[in-house]
């Protein structure tokens, strides 16, 4: 069942802050845990953590995910800017999606993707450290600021699973029934 849009003012100031209080520490997170990384990892040594499964490695990086546009800094740049800005552009929609998936949804994108803008501006590079094996699955080494971003892709593909409704467009709040039956009310 649609609704109403939400009226801009009808997000409290409080949850605002709250969003952008997040965003920030999401990325003190990651660039201070970069910085440790930095300080105290030899470059590409890992460092055994759980035997066989995970690792810390030094690896830098000057592409995205997979080292994909390796060699790309001021696209990356420029499209992590540009995301960067319209997030904050349309802050007001990102928090109106329900009471505690909104200001998460801004915190954890806005952070995660300034963690990993601060890098590329300032060196060009991002530093990753996060190396987990699955078997002979070759699964890239990530850092904070990518786990933020993931974390969010992972809620919203738990939310969207469980959800026989389609999603409208942003500004409109919607009744959908869960994988158990029981209603919930969705603000997109």
């Amino acid at each position: 069942m649609l609704r109403r849009p939400i009226p801009s003012a009808a997000i409290p100031r409080r949850t605002t802050a709250l969003a952008i209080a997040g965003a920030v520490a999401v990325l003190l997170l990651d660039q201070g845990s970069k910085a440790l990384v930095r300080r105290f990892l030899p470059l590409h040594e890992p460092q055994e953590v759980i035997p066989g499964f995970f690792y810390l490695r030094h690896c830098l990086n000057e592409g995205a995910a997979w080292s994909i546009l390796s060699g790309a800094r001021g696209f990356l740049v420029v499209v992590s800017a540009v995301a960067l800005l319209l997030l904050i552009g349309c802050r007001r929609e990102v928090l109106g999606i329900g009471r505690t998936l909104g200001p998460w949804t801004f915190a954890l994108l806005c952070g995660g993707i300034a963690g990993n803008l601060v890098d590329r501006i300032l060196t060009g590079r991002v530093v990753d450290f996060l190396d987990f094996a699955f078997g002979s699955y070759p699964y890239p080494t990530y850092n904070v600021a990518d786990s933020a971003k993931g974390t969010l892709y992972n809620i919203g593909i738990k939310v969207r699973g469980q959800s026989s409704a389609k999603f409208p467009k942003p500004g409109y709040s919607i009744e959908v029934q869960d994988s158990v039956g029981e209603g919930m009310d969705v603000s997109l």
